[in-house]
């Protein structure tokens, strides 16, 4: 598993057209996934074309229909303007510029997000350019250990080294995710609903993530059967 948009973890293999399911349900898992494989690509977008594949991906069985787009060159603007720049950008997509009193980059959350990864077995393929803490990384990095997790794996990257045991990974799941993300993402998304208040695509983008990451909180207390772990502002990986 590296951190790249096309070595996504696989969904599961639910029949076609099923229907969705409850929190233990074949499809609800892989529902679970797909949104969260479609909002790390969308964050990813390199272009107005990578955009709309990754936003139309988000067209799920348990999902309202998608909103027509007009014009998607005026989308990937947009998209620019709040995200990548050239320029300060209007939503930052990094967990840093929630978390830290200054709103900084490659602050305490960058070396958080990558001493988790590390702890995975995994590195980003961008160290140096694109910090740690991008939401793109972060959903990345949790559908691995989901993926690993629903399948009764204990290894995450590529090489099985190093092998956590599998009530660590859902502890790692406690702690990123249900703490570290959950303390940062509801910012992040409120100053998406506000600078991109007009977009239908940002509008439902956001939309879903907030339902990602509700699905997620309680997973690895939960679906995994594990004590509660107390969520903290980053935790302890």
């Amino acid at each position: 598993m590296s951190f790249a948009p096309s070595s996504a973890p696989p969904c599961a293999n639910v029949p076609a057209g099923a229907a969705p399911g409850t929190a233990n349900s074949p499809a609800a898992p892989a529902a679970f996934a797909r949104r969260g494989t479609a909002l790390r690509d969308f964050f990813f977008a390199a272009n107005g074309a990578s955009l709309r594949r990754a936003f139309e991906a988000l067209a799920l069985p348990d999902a309202p229909p998608l909103p027509p787009v007009a014009a998607w060159d005026e989308e990937e603007y947009l998209f620019n303007r709040l995200f990548v720049g050239p320029g300060p950008v209007a939503v930052p997509p990094y967990a840093s510029v929630y978390l830290e009193p200054e709103r900084r980059l490659m602050g305490e959350a960058t070396l958080f997000a990558r001493e988790a990864y590390a702890a995975l077995g995994l590195a980003s393929p961008w160290q140096g350019s694109v910090p740690d803490d991008h939401i793109g990384l972060e959903l990345d990095a949790a559908l691995a250990v989901f993926d690993a997790l629903r399948q009764g794996r204990t290894d995450v990257s590529p090489t099985g080294t190093p092998r956590p045991a599998a009530e660590d990974l859902a502890a790692w799941w406690d702690a990123f995710v249900a703490g570290h993300m959950a303390a940062w993402v509801p910012s992040f998304l409120d100053a998406l609903r506000r600078a991109g208040a007009t977009s239908a695509v940002m509008g439902r983008a956001g939309d879903d993530l907030a339902r990602w990451l509700a699905d997620a909180a309680p997973l690895g207390r939960g679906a995994f059967s594990l004590p509660a772990q107390p969520a903290t502002k980053r935790g302890a990986v």
